[in-house]
């Protein structure tokens, strides 16, 4: 008999999208705009001017990868940086 002790149960079922961000690295667009606390207006308008994170389709499902999100991240700080230290030149 096989061995199914690492087969899903019933709970798995009631799993939300949070749960599953815990083990999956992608987000979805919801996931992704919670954890960045931005809004999906915001996100939306960074991708139509080119500067939203890189995403790939899952059926018709927008998804961000770990490694997308960490690179979007490093450029809004890189972007941050380069303002504050234009800014305090100035002063």
């Amino acid at each position: 008999m096989p061995d199914l002790s690492h087969a899903g149960n019933a709970d798995d079922a009631s799993k939300t999208d949070d749960d599953a961000s815990k083990t999956d690295e992608s987000l979805t667009v919801a996931q992704f705009c919670r954890a960045e606390k931005i809004s999906r207006r915001k996100l939306y308008e960074d991708w139509s001017e080119g500067r939203g994170p890189r995403f790939f389709y899952n059926g018709n499902r927008r998804i961000i990868s770990a490694q997308a999100r960490t690179e979007w991240r490093r450029g809004r700080e890189a972007e941050a940086a380069k303002r504050h230290g234009k800014a305090s030149e100035a002063a």
